[in-house]
C-alpha cells in the first residue's frame, strides 16, 4: 500500500487527528490537552503535562511515540514550529450563541485550514501514482455512499468530460456487479470520509479480488477501506462539533484531492483532453437555449 502522506510534512496536530480514532482513553485525554492548549503544552516538563492529563510520563513519552515522534520534547519541538509560524490547525467550534458573522467566520476558517492541512500531507509519489494508474486505465469506476456521492459523481463527470472511460455505481448492488467485472487493466476508486462504509468497502474488495488498482480517499489511515486500497490518498479532518456527520471540512478536502486528481490526469494527456472537452461543450451547447 501507498499511503497519500508526507512523513516528515505531516504536522503534530494532523498526526493526532488522523491518529485519535485510535487512541485508547488515556490517550485521548493527552490529545485533547494539546488540541486545547498548545501553547502552554511547548513549555511543559514531561512531569508537568502528565500532571495535567493525570497519566504517567510513560504514557505520555508513548503517546508521542505512537504519532511519530522519538518523544515529549521532539513531539514539543514540532508543535512550537506550527504555532510560531502561524500554522496552527486548530479548529475553534461553532458553538451556541455563535452570530452569523462569527459562524461565517469559523466555518470558512476551518475549512481553509483543512485545505492547507490535506495540501502539506499528500505524499506526491502516492499521488503520481494514482494519476498514472487513471491514464493507464481501461475503466475507472467510482464507489460512494451517502454524503460522499456527490464526490464520486463530480469527479465521474469531469473524467468523463475528458475522455477517461470512467463510471459511477447507481447503488450497491449496481455497484457489486460492475466491481465483480473489473480486470488488472481497471481502476477502482472509493470515497468514504470515515474509511468505514460497508457498501463502499465491500464494492472496492471486490473490485481488488479481481485485479484492479484501487484507490482510496479517505479522512483515516487505518481505516478498513484504507487497508483494501493499494493507494490511500488522506484528506485532512477535525469534525468534533454536533455537525460532524455531515463531514463538512473532509468533504472540502476530498474534493481538492479528486480536483487535482482531475487536473493531473487532464495536463498529462492534454490534447485528448482539449478534444474530448470540445466534443462535449459542442454537444452539451445543443442543450441549451
Amino acid at each position: 500500500m501507498l499511503y497519500g502522506l508526507k512523513g516528515n510534512g505531516k504536522s503534530c496536530v494532523t498526526r493526532i487527528k488522523m491518529a485519535k480514532n485510535d487512541f485508547t482513553d488515556a490517550y485521548k485525554k493527552i490529545a485533547e490537552q494539546i488540541l486545547a492548549v498548545p501553547e502552554t503544552v511547548v513549555h511543559m516538563t514531561i512531569v508537568q503535562m502528565a500532571e495535567l492529563c493525570e497519566t504517567s510520563e510513560a504514557s505520555i513519552v508513548r503517546f508521542c511515540k505512537q504519532i511519530g515522534y522519538e518523544g515529549f520534547n521532539d513531539m514539543k519541538i514540532n508543535l512550537a514550529g506550527e504555532i510560531s509560524i502561524g500554522n496552527q490547525s486548530i479548529q475553534e467550534n461553532v458553538v451556541e450563541g455563535d452570530d452569523d458573522e462569527t459562524i461565517l467566520q469559523k466555518v470558512f476558517s476551518s475549512e481553509i485550514q483543512a485545505l492547507m492541512s490535506t495540501r502539506d500531507m499528500i505524499n506526491t509519489k502516492a499521488f503520481r501514482r494514482a494519476v498514472d494508474s487513471i491514464i493507464a486505465a481501461n475503466k475507472v469506476e467510482f464507489y460512494a455512499y451517502g454524503n460522499s456521492c456527490p464526490l464520486a459523481s463530480d469527479a465521474h463527470y469531469r473524467m468523463l468530460k475528458i475522455g477517461i472511460n470512467s463510471y459511477m455505481g447507481v447503488d450497491i448492488l449496481d455497484s457489486l456487479m460492475h466491481a465483480n467485472m473489473m480486470t488488472p487493466m481497471d481502476v477502482a476508486i472509493g470515497i468514504s470520509h470515515s474509511g468505514s462504509t460497508k457498501h463502499t468497502c465491500a464494492a472496492m474488495e471486490t473490485a481488488k479480488n479481481h485485479g484492479a488498482v484501487t484507490i482510496c480517499v479517505t479522512s483515516y489511515d487505518k481505516s478498513p477501506i484504507a487497508q483494501i486500497s493499494d493507494i490511500c490518498l488522506l484528506a485532512s479532518s477535525n469534525e468534533t462539533t454536533i455537525f460532524r456527520t455531515v463531514a463538512m471540512e473532509s468533504r472540502m478536502a476530498q474534493m481538492a484531492i479528486l480536483d487535482a486528481l482531475y487536473v493531473a490526469v487532464a495536463f498529462r494527456r492534454l490534447e485528448k483532453s482539449k478534444r474530448f472537452i470540445h466534443l462535449t461543450d459542442k454537444l452539451l451547447s445543443e442543450e441549451k437555449y
